[in-house]
């Protein structure tokens, strides 16, 4: 199918990238919400990273046993968010997350991936970097990013001054 046949078609499979971290549940529930607004097919990947700090699996020097828990990790975040995926769309990957992610994406045949932001500041992504940055520029499919960070808080708007608020005002004090 030429590149412009392919990026006219509406999104048909859409993938969910995991770091089991708080940004997993938002992610994996916006990809569902996708899925089924496309009428589309879900998958999710998690990339395994030796020696990578995890939020939720302690840390191990045996890969296998890493990936072992790596696997069960993901049927239970899958299991959690009662979403239905086929056990041939639990992807676990073994390597760098954005290659394997990237990679995941081109073999999976996703149209859409979608990713949790968890919003970290410059310095963070200066000495860590960012695995959706990076991913950016390796991705062959469309990429939504999740902000899971909460927003900033908004000041109030000041009060304005209304005639009934206003009462008399003397050396800066307002009398009521």
């Amino acid at each position: 199918m030429p590149a412009a046949q392919a990026a006219a078609r509406t999104p048909g499979r859409v993938l969910a990238a995991t770091d089991f971290s708080a940004a997993a549940s938002p992610t994996l529930s916006t990809a569902m919400r996708y899925a089924d607004l496309l009428d589309g097919q879900l998958g999710i990947v998690h990339a395994v990273e030796f020696g990578a700090a995890s939020a939720t699996i302690p840390l191990t020097l045996d890969i296998s046993l890493l990936e072992s828990r790596s696997r069960d990790e993901l049927e239970r975040l899958v299991e959690l968010e009662g979403v239905s995926i086929a056990p041939d769309d639990r992807l676990l990957r073994r390597g760098r997350a954005d290659e394997e992610i990237a990679e995941a994406a081109a073999a999976w045949h996703a149209d859409l991936l979608v990713v949790g932001s968890h919003g970290r500041g410059w310095i963070e992504r200066l000495l860590i970097g960012s695995t959706t940055e990076r991913l950016l520029n390796r991705l062959p499919t469309s990429l939504l990013v999740v902000p899971i960070n909460k927003p900033a808080a908004r000041r109030p708007a000041p009060q304005r001054e209304t005639p009934a608020r206003r009462g008399r005002r003397r050396k800066g004090m307002v009398i009521l």
